[in-house]
C-alpha cells in the first residue's frame, strides 16, 4: 500500500495522503475516496489492555472485560451500540460508537470517565494515565481529566491550537499526534523528552506513546525509542526490515519483514519470551 497508485495520476498515494491532498481518516494508508464502502471502515483497535485488565470488541459487536476489578473496569455500561473502536490505559476504558459517541468506565479520580456533555462525533479515541481523549472529523481533539504533574500544572489538558490532526497515541502523561503533513508532535509531560520525535523518522508509518518514552517506525523500517531509558527500553531492534511496532509499558515489540517477532526492554514477567516458531 505504500507504493499504490490507485487513481492513477502518477504520484504515491501515502505521500498523497501524508501531504495532506487526500483524506485517511482510517488510517489505513489507502485514501479514503479509493476505497469501496465496505473497505473504508475505521480499522481501529478491537483490544485494549490495562493494569491488570483488558477489554475487547467482539465479532458480533459485544464489549467485554477480564481481569482486576478495582476500579471497575469489568463493569461494563449498558446500552453500547456498534461499537467500533476500544482504549484503555491504567485503570479506565473507553469506547467509541460507530455514530461518534464516546462511552468511558472506571477509575474516575481525575475526571478521565467524565465525557464532556455535548461532547462532538469522535472517529478515534485515546486513553492516558489521568485523562481521555477524543479525535474529531475537523482535525481537532477534545480532552478530559487531568494533566498530571506536567504541562501547565492545570488539570487541564495541553490541547495544541489550529492543527489538523489526523491520529493520536495516549501516553501516561503525555500523548503524540500525527498531523495532515504525517509529521508527529507532542503534547503534556516532556522531562525526558518523550515526544521529541527525531527528523530522521518523521514522518513515521507508525508511532505510540507510553510511559515516560515513544517509538516511532521510519518509513525506512528502522525503529526510534526516545525519552525514559529504564528496563533497557532504548535498546531496540536495529535493521530496516521493520512494519509493525507495539509497546508495554516497558517493553516493545517489533514485526520484521520475514514474519518473526522481535522484543526489547523488560522481560521480568516473560513477556519477551517469544514462543519458539511463531510468525505474524
Amino acid at each position: 500500500e505504500w507504493s499504490a497508485d490507485c487513481n492513477g495520476d502518477g504520484i504515491v498515494d501515502y505521500g498523497q495522503i501524508l501531504d495532506g491532498t487526500f483524506a485517511d481518516l482510517n488510517s489505513n494508508g489507502v485514501p479514503d475516496q479509493c476505497e469501496d464502502e465496505a473497505t473504508a471502515t475505521i480499522d481501529a483497535p478491537k483490544l485494549a489492555l490495562g493494569t491488570g485488565f483488558a477489554a475487547a470488541i467482539t465479532e458480533d459487536g459485544r464489549v467485554i472485560a477480564w481481569g482486576d476489578n478495582t476500579h471497575g473496569v469489568l463493569n461494563i455500561p449498558e446500552g453500547i451500540v456498534d461499537p467500533v473502536e476500544i482504549a484503555a490505559w491504567e485503570s479506565h476504558v473507553l469506547v467509541l460508537q460507530a455514530d461518534g459517541e464516546v462511552v468511558c468506565w472506571g477509575d474516575n479520580t481525575y475526571g478521565q470517565a467524565n465525557v464532556p456533555k455535548g461532547l462532538a462525533p469522535a472517529v478515534s479515541i485515546a486513553g492516558l494515565g489521568r485523562g481521555s481523549l477524543a479525535l474529531h472529523a475537523d482535525g481537532s481533539v477534545s480532552g478530559w481529566g487531568d494533566d498530571y504533574w506536567c504541562g501547565a500544572g492545570t488539570t487541564t489538558l495541553d490541547m495544541p491550537d489550529g492543527v489538523d490532526i489526523r491520529e493520536i497515541s495516549g501516553g501516561n502523561a503525555h500523548w503524540l499526534y500525527r498531523m495532515s503533513n504525517g509529521v508527529v508532535a507532542g503534547r503534556g509531560c516532556n522531562y525526558n523528552g518523550q515526544w521529541n520525535v527525531p527528523g530522521a523518522a518523521q514522518p513515521p508509518l507508525d508511532f505510540e506513546a507510553n510511559e515516560s518514552w515513544s517509538c516511532v517506525l521510519s518509513p525506512a523500517g528502522t525503529i526510534h525509542v526516545f525519552g525514559w531509558g529504564g528496563y533497557g527500553i532504548p535498546n531496540a531492534p536495529t535493521g530496516s526490515d521493520h512494519v509493525d511496532i507495539a509497546c508495554g509499558h516497558y517493553f516493545g515489540l517489533a514485526l520484521a519483514a520475514d514474519g518473526s517477532i522481535r522484543h526489547w526492554g523488560s522481560n521480568q514477567q516473560g513477556q519477551g519470551n517469544i514462543p519458539g516458531g511463531l510468525e505474524a
